[in-house]
């Protein structure tokens, strides 16, 4: 899917949310929060060193700062289609060698993501929900040894899914917590608020 046929459909999402007829479901919501690596991807780092010859790795994950952002529109209390945008941060690879230069290998995960969300509301101001989609992202990644730094960007799309809650603090702003897989080795725990309109 290029470029110019997803920022197509955004422009058209957007115009038709803005619409008298939509504005009474549309909400925005804003979510920062912990990024996390799968233990996978770092077994799979530690698998490329080994594979170099390299031994007596002490190897680290870092997490990153995680930032998401969504438009949508709720058609009823149980059921919303939301368009958003996803960060994963910078996840930081660190392998201490024996003997050897340090390695670091810092990897962001960005992109956008069309889903649709289900709600469950268990009272007047508590809810939970799940989500499904279609992610569209973009995987950057810096291998720095020593003074040497490389740099590597792919594509990668795929299916995200993600559940949480929301507490109602006034009638249109809420409090969201949830926890988001965005590929099967990024996911991330956020926290913010969702504003309706």
């Amino acid at each position: 899917m290029s470029k110019r046929l997803i920022l197509s459909v955004l422009v058209l999402s957007a115009a038709l949310f803005s619409t008298s007829a939509f504005a009474q479901g549309m909400y925005i919501a804003g979510s920062a929060g912990l990024g996390m690596a799968a233990s996978s991807l770092k077994t799979d780092l530690d698998a490329v060193m080994k594979a170099g010859g390299i031994t007596n790795i002490n190897s680290s994950m870092a997490n990153g700062t995680a930032l998401n952002g969504a438009l949508g529109y709720e058609f009823n209390s149980n059921f919303a289609a939301e368009a958003g945008y996803f960060n994963s941060g910078t996840l930081a690879y660190t392998a201490t060698v024996t003997g050897a230069t340090t390695i670091k290998s810092d990897t962001t995960v960005t992109g956008f993501q069309l889903a649709a969300v289900g709600t469950a509301p268990l009272s007047d101001k508590f809810a939970i929900f799940g989500k499904v989609g279609y992610s569209i992202l973009t995987v950057d990644s810096a291998v720095t040894i020593g003074t040497v730094k490389s740099t590597a960007s792919d594509k990668k799309n795929g299916i995200g899914y993600g559940f949480g809650a929301t507490y109602k603090l006034v009638d249109n702003i809420s409090i969201k917590a949830s926890y988001e897989m965005i590929t099967s080795d990024v996911s991330a725990f956020l926290v913010g608020v969702q504003i309706k309109f």
